[in-house]
């Protein structure tokens, strides 16, 4: 990460720790964690993404997961559209970066692609970072992120 970077948003919830830091150059949101991710925490966590997002007004998200491990059923993995969605993370690009790409991690592509959610999941930081500084991809000035409850 270059540029005027800082980290505005940190916390934890159970063994889940994580940083949000933004990009300004790029407007990208830098999302890292380290522990497991279960729903619990990741549900605090897409909180404090959603507070990042609508503060700088970005909708580029590189997640590095390389610290963390994917911890969610076929269930909950197939209802992360409807989890993003009532925690205000909609109309976004991310890269998703594990530090392999197994069953369930490939599964959270397909099932983002096939609800027309913009992310992808790459081991190679260069590869992700790439992609997601291509276009199409969320406008570069957008309006506050509307507050939704489902």
């Amino acid at each position: 990460m270059t540029g005027g970077a800082n980290t505005k948003f940190a916390g934890s919830m159970g063994l889940l720790d994580w940083q949000i830091t933004h990009d300004e150059e790029r407007n990208i949101l830098w999302l890292q964690t380290h522990g497991p991710l279960d729903i619990t925490p990741l549900e605090a966590f897409f909180d404090e993404v959603f507070a990042a997002a609508n503060q700088y007004r970005c909708r580029r998200f590189f997640a590095d997961h390389r610290s963390s491990q994917l911890r969610l059923d076929p269930v909950q993995i197939f209802d992360l559209p409807k989890t993003l969605r009532r925690h205000g993370i909609v109309e976004h690009k991310a890269a998703v970066l594990f530090a392999k790409l197994g069953e369930d991690e490939q599964f959270v592509e397909t099932i983002c692609k096939n609800f027309g959610i913009m992310a992808r999941v790459f081991c190679d930081q260069d590869m992700a970072l790439a992609w997601l500084m291509t276009e199409p991809g969320p406008a570069a000035s957008i309006p506050p992120l509307p507050f939704q409850a489902l």
